[in-house]
């Protein structure tokens, strides 16, 4: 678990203030996938002092979880040896994440060496 800056207000001028560090909150020059504006690293009080003074984000725990961490999360069963992600498994588990988490997102590929899940449980905030 971290500690980490949620935009929850304009992302436009979120993005302005970040700078540089808005770059977390971007996936391969696009937007992540999820129902929350997460960053991909820890952002900290300290950096996220003038977005938290502008009322456009909160401090929020977070846990990181790769596919099959996140599978566990939302308790389906572990694949197997060798088994890939299908279409339907990952929009299961977009569609899980919705209903369990306060928030969630999603950077990288599904299946993939760089799929990261950064989520937000209800008792976390």
């Amino acid at each position: 678990m971290a500690k980490t800056l949620e935009i929850t207000g304009n992302e436009q001028k979120a993005w302005k203030i970040l700078g540089e560090l808005a770059g977390y909150y971007s996936d391969n020059g696009g937007e992540p996938d999820g129902n929350a504006w997460l960053p991909s690293q820890p952002i900290n009080e300290d950096e996220a002092t003038d977005i938290l003074e502008a009322d456009l984000g909160q401090m929020v725990n977070v846990w990181y979880a790769n596919d099959e961490a996140m599978l566990r999360e939302l308790r389906f069963a572990p694949l197997a040896y060798g088994e890939k992600l299908e279409e339907e498994t990952i929009d299961q588990m977009k569609s899980d994440a919705d209903a369990e988490f306060i928030g969630w997102t999603h950077y990288g590929a599904y299946g993939a060496s760089d799929s990261l899940w950064i989520f937000v449980r209800h008792a976390e905030l």
